[in-house]
């Protein structure tokens, strides 16, 4: 090929969508290090961790890379007490006699995870064994430094761009490509999904998943409504892959089981519904159930103990108290009340904030406004049906566990459905641009456009925020908890208010600090020595002085105000540690810092 037809192979001919696809690439990858990192490192949207659950997650996945197994650095009174309560059973121990059951010693320093489901930390793992990345926490005021940290960010950012892909062919088989470039376009630059991917949360991942499900379930419902041979077959195979997608999706987010209704009125949308039914139950079986029976045999709980857990934030357990407590009254716990009135307060918050939670974009909007039309399209408007269940189920089932999820956390689960939400948005959107009649000409791209931009604008705007803090704080500031950990041993235990972060950041096994100081006190004497406690603002200055004395808080009053060391606790010496010598409070059994 001489030099001009090369030039005209990428000018006009087969290598302009090359060079267009090349270009965009460039320029999007641009964007995306300007959004992670800013100008400067640590001045972009990525400040490091800020959610219990994706440290948690990334804590998880270390031990799995260490050949540790799937175990937890974080204990809470709560476990050790189900763990206390189930040895005493097994020996013989009568149920109404718990109260006298003698606590067992901690045997290792690290315990079988049961509440956090696996898949999305196991991917991680791989991740982390494939590059070899080390696990020493830097002391640095740059969040990038955290090499772990760092390769969560770019898994959870090629989940999104894999979303964004998934989100175009869905659109192209349900309508055409102006829908699918459209539905693309936004889901690349959609500012919720964007937020999230720099969380460290399962999020994205579940996200891909569930969007993964919705394609093949389309591609069942295509095939089913063709006549030729081997339809059957094909609707077969593609509803088997739908249903594996959304087992996968449990593993990763335990709601989405509660999405299994929806893909059951999928099968009877099918000529052969027996059939796929029977392969949903199958799929989520041989996925799902193996691992609810471990947690089943560790805590007597399908899902680790999660539904006692439902109790808590209820009356006589404020906030993490119920997680906090050695000496729960498991008489008066009332999960299933407490579950009721969460679902009563969550579906009352979910109708006032849940476009909130779907990102308040123009495109959610075009979703609902676009139930007024009618596919004319079997298997579009199937996919709908089935979307619009998959939406109840998922603002009635999570409010059982939350009554008000936060905008950026693992709580929020209708942000899982956004990609095909997006999907029926941009299809209802060209519905009523063709009705215009604005023809092909400059007026129709300026409109298309301006929807384009006003939809990605906030993603474009956190380009431009202005500079900020690297980190969480308060109340998580990593290089202190990394250099406050690393005054202790491998072999030691530390009780504080953020166990989560001082297992991550610090490497160190940590125990939630107990409610009450006689709770502390039993755990130190007969289940594993405690060699510190780490206080932080999230216990120390964020809170009035009638909610310390009242709250979650209350065992540990005097100390969380600073006016007096607990006597009874057998630590003695204490320090005040930046970045505000107020706000992390340090008590240790010896001066374990260097001395001036």
């Amino acid at each position: 090929m001489t030099f001009h037809q090369l030039l005209y192979t990428l000018e006009l001919g087969k290598g302009t969508a090359w060079v267009r696809l090349i270009t965009f690439s460039i320029i999007f990858l641009g964007l995306a290090a300007w959004y992670d990192v800013g100008l400067n490192p640590g001045n972009g949207n990525f400040h490091s961790f800020g959610e219990t659950q994706a440290m948690d997650n990334a804590q998880i996945a270390r031990q799995l890379a260490r050949g540790e197994g799937y175990s937890t650095k974080v204990l809470t009174p709560f476990r050790l007490s189900q763990d206390r309560n189930r040895a005493f059973l097994a020996t013989g121990g009568l149920s109404s006699e718990l109260g006298s059951a003698v606590p067992t010693a901690l045997p290792k320093l690290s315990l079988p995870e049961t509440l956090t489901p696996p898949l999305y930390p196991a991917a991680l793992a791989v991740l982390y064994k494939i590059t070899g990345v080390s696990f020493e926490a830097p002391i640095s005021g740059n969040p990038f430094a955290n090499r772990a940290e760092l390769i969560a960010l770019l898994f959870n950012q090629a989940c999104l761009v894999a979303t964004a892909f998934t989100g175009f062919f869905l659109a192209l088989a349900l309508f055409d490509l102006r829908v699918a470039q459209l539905s693309g376009i936004l889901l690349l630059f959609s500012p919720i999904l964007w937020r999230f991917s720099v969380t460290g949360l399962a999020t994205s991942f579940t996200l891909l998943l569930l969007t993964l499900s919705a394609l093949f379930l389309h591609r069942a419902f295509l095939a089913n409504e063709k006549e030729e041979r081997g339809a059957s077959a094909s609707v077969l195979l593609n509803f088997t892959g739908s249903s594996l997608f959304l087992a996968l999706a449990a593993l990763s987010d335990y709601s989405a089981l509660w999405l299994i209704p929806a893909l059951f009125l999928a099968a009877l949308f099918l000529r052969s519904r027996g059939l796929p039914i029977v392969i949903l139950l199958v799929a989520c079986g041989l996925v799902d159930l193996p691992w609810l029976f471990r947690n089943y045999s560790l805590t007597g709980d399908l899902f680790g103990g999660a539904v006692l857990l439902l109790a808590a934030g209820g009356e006589g357990y404020p906030g993490t108290l119920l997680q906090r407590s050695y000496h729960p009254i498991v008489d008066t716990l009332s999960p299933w009340g407490a579950s009721f009135h969460n679902l009563i307060h969550g579906l009352r918050w979910s109708i006032e904030n849940g476009f909130s939670n779907l990102g308040a974009s123009f495109i959610v909007f075009f979703f609902f406004a676009g139930l007024l039309h009618f596919f004319k399209r079997t298997h579009a408007q199937k996919l709908r049906y089935v979307t619009l269940v998959a939406l109840l189920l998922l603002v009635v089932g999570p409010a059982i566990a939350a009554s008000e999820p936060k905008l950026l956390s693992s709580q929020n689960r209708l942000v899982l459905l956004l990609a095909v939400i997006t999907v029926f948005g941009a299809s209802f959107f060209h519905i009523l641009l063709d009705r215009l009649e604005l023809g092909l000409g400059l007026l129709r791209k300026v409109v298309l456009w301006l929807f384009v931009g006003l939809n990605c604008f906030p993603f474009f705007l956190a380009l431009l925020k202005p500079e900020g803090s690297a980190f969480h704080y308060p109340p998580y500031h990593p290089p202190m908890i990394t250099l406050a950990s690393r005054w202790y041993m491998e072999d030691e235990i530390i009780a504080t208010d953020i166990p989560y972060a001082t297992a991550w950041y610090g490497d160190r096994t940590s125990l939630w600090l107990p409610a009450t100081t006689k709770d502390f006190i039993e755990i130190n004497d007969y289940v594993h020595p405690l060699s510190g406690i780490l206080l932080t603002p999230l216990s120390m200055n964020s809170q009035a002085l009638n909610e310390i004395y009242k709250g979650e808080w209350k065992g540990w009053a005097l100390l969380v105000l600073g006016l007096q060391r607990p006597a009874e606790i057998p630590l003695t010496a204490l320090i005040r540690l930046p970045p505000n010598e107020n706000e992390y409070l340090l008590l240790t059994d010896r001066p374990r810092w260097p001395q001036k």
